[in-house]
């Protein structure tokens, strides 16, 4: 291209010169003719003008034999530029990328046969004069034209997602890459699109993103197995010796201790349904979500049944208060969720706290909201621990001589958030744990 337009600007400096030649041959022509009309010329002005005629003769050949050369050079340049346009046309037409050209208003002036094809119109002359616009799917078409509007202010290659939407057919995602072409002056000419379909791309990244959730959901289910395993060994090993002193020594077992072996058969029992509770909760709200079902109930029951239940549990026979303030009983909430927040409270602070010390459970109403705290005088949590308390399976620093699954709290901040509360903690290794759960909740009269 860059020949072509050297060797035709030479030809024009070459058309010039070699008119001002003929100008001067034929002057010098004139001169002489005029000369012989009136007889008013010497031999010697004869001899001079001839060779002046002469030279210019010859000057006139050579230009024209320069001439013909470069014409053949101009030939032969068109022919080479007219193949390079040619051959980007059938690039342009046959790239499998769809190729598109718009005014700065997105109005589609060119299309190749790839664009038509995503676009659904037949033929790429059919696309000529529409907006782009209506080739994008309704929820993004005020990002489009937002983003064309900054592409012709900022005047920068632009790249993003949209949802395309074709004629007859249903919208799919493509990337699309646009760019501002201006001339020599700066000034903006025109849009140049690209578009590509990436429909298998965002199918592959689903597949990625479910592949990796099934992965993520097989380790949380072995860690719950495992967990579950190992805490379970406890209370079945209690049952297991429970019922076969009263197998074979049921006769010489007085009707008290008879008693006593059942109790705690039966809390060994409700420890095993507790944390089986526990497992079942936490994968569900790993897999399928849990949901909130409020009900009508009478809250001091409620808490009143759920200490008698821990206080019958090996190992928690100490003393439990309650602090209750509050002008109504009957609640809406959840209790289910509720059981879970107050029992694995409850647990933590009977697991980490001396045989000897109380567990004093407050709950207070205010207006519309239910205020649960559950206070020990334990281990406590170091505060480096606090942080990530509620993450599944995480235990603090200085429990691990404890038995313990790490679910309990997990699954008291799940259902925490399903009840639309908050839960805050306060803790000092070696004095002691509050937790204050706070929850909105419907008084009936």
């Amino acid at each position: 291209m860059t020949a072509y337009i050297s060797n035709e600007s030479q030809s024009q400096v070459n058309v010039a010169a070699l008119r001002q030649q003929a100008d001067a041959a034929q002057a010098r022509w004139l001169e002489l003719q005029q000369a012989v009309a009136d007889q008013d010329y010497s031999p010697d002005l004869l001899q001079k003008s001839l060779q002046e005629l002469s030279v210019s003769l010859e000057e006139l050949q050579v230009a024209v034999e320069e001439m013909q050369i470069q014409n053949q050079d101009l030939l032969a340049a068109r022919h080479i530029i007219e193949s390079e346009r040619q051959r980007y046309q059938e690039l342009f037409e046959l790239a499998p990328d769809g190729y598109l050209i718009t005014d700065l208003q997105g109005t589609i002036q060119s299309a190749n046969l790839a664009a038509a094809k995503l676009l659904n119109i037949g033929r790429a002359a059919f696309a000529m004069g529409k907006p782009l616009t209506i080739f994008v799917a309704q929820p993004d078409r005020r990002k489009f034209l937002n983003r064309l509007e900054e592409l012709t202010r900022s005047k920068q290659v632009q790249d993003w997602e949209l949802l395309l939407q074709p004629r007859d057919r249903e919208a799919f995602p493509v990337s699309i890459a646009v760019s501002l072409v201006e001339n020599s002056l700066n000034q903006s000419l025109e849009l140049w699109w690209m578009i590509r379909d990436i429909t298998d791309r965002k199918q592959a990244e689903r597949d990625a993103q479910d592949l990796e959730v099934a992965q993520k959901l097989g380790e949380f289910k072995s860690h719950c197995l495992r967990a579950a395993s190992h805490e379970l060994r406890t209370p079945l090993n209690l049952i297991f010796s429970a019922s076969v002193l009263l197998e074979q020594y049921s006769e010489n077992f007085e009707v008290e201790e008879k008693k006593k072996l059942l109790k705690k058969i039966q809390g060994a029992a409700r420890q095993m349904g507790t944390l089986i509770d526990e497992v079942l909760i936490s994968s569900q709200s790993e897999i399928d979500g849990l949901t909130f079902k409020p009900s009508l109930f009478n809250l001091k029951q409620f808490c009143q049944r759920l200490i008698e239940e821990h206080q019958a549990t090996p190992g928690s026979a100490r003393p439990i208060r309650i602090h209750y303030e509050g002008e109504r009983d009957a609640v809406c909430m959840d209790q289910r969720l509720l059981r879970q927040i107050l029992s694995n409270l409850l647990t933590n602070a009977l697991k980490y706290s001396p045989s000897d010390s109380p567990i004093d459970l407050e709950l207070e109403i205010n207006g519309d909201q239910l205020v649960c705290r559950v206070r020990d005088w334990g281990v406590g949590i170091p505060a480096v621990d606090q942080p990530q308390l509620f993450a599944p399976f995480y235990r603090a620093s200085n429990v691990e001589a404890v038995a313990g699954n790490g679910l309990g709290l997990a699954i008291v901040k799940k259902a925490v958030d399903l009840h639309g509360g908050t839960i805050a903690i306060e803790s000092k290794v070696g004095v002691g744990s509050t937790f204050t759960v706070m929850l909105p909740t419907q008084y009936q009269k």
